[in-house]
């Protein structure tokens, strides 16, 4: 932590907004963000996606956000939105052809669900608000 706040007081003036205040692209805050000692590119993506989606940052693109490869998305998305054998890299690709602009644009809705009701065990399927479109359901 003590190097986040190292810096964030360094490099961006004692202000993280300055790490995404210049409406740069995508991909550069995600740069950005794993320039932090310890932020890889699952926890640098999902900044970016939280940034765009939550605060409504504004960036001049979305592109370079990638799908969160955590857990409950990659369970959900594999069996509500494709099937459930997919693999991760199919699950990112399948993501980029729905919404090639943003392509976590639905990350946390997925986590939601996958956390409440699709689970990779003991999965809650009759609760769940997309059990009609879901291939492990069937």
């Amino acid at each position: 932590m003590a190097d986040a706040l190292q810096k964030i007081k360094k490099d961006y003036e004692g202000d993280a907004s300055e790490i995404w205040s210049d409406n740069p692209s995508s991909r550069e805050v995600v740069k950005r963000f794993l320039e932090f000692k310890g932020v890889g590119p699952s926890i640098s993506a999902m900044a970016a996606n939280i940034l765009a989606r939550d605060f409504k940052v504004s960036m001049s693109d979305y592109r370079s956000i990638d799908v969160s490869p955590d857990i409950h998305v990659t369970t959900v998305r594999g069996r509500v939105f494709f099937n459930v054998s997919a693999k991760k890299d199919e699950i990112v690709k399948k993501a980029s052809e729905i919404n090639p602009e943003f392509l976590g644009v639905i990350d946390w809705a997925c986590s939601f669900i996958g956390i409440d009701y699709c689970r990779p065990t003991d999965s809650e399927c009759y609760h769940c608000p997309l059990n009609k479109e879901c291939s492990y359901n069937k």
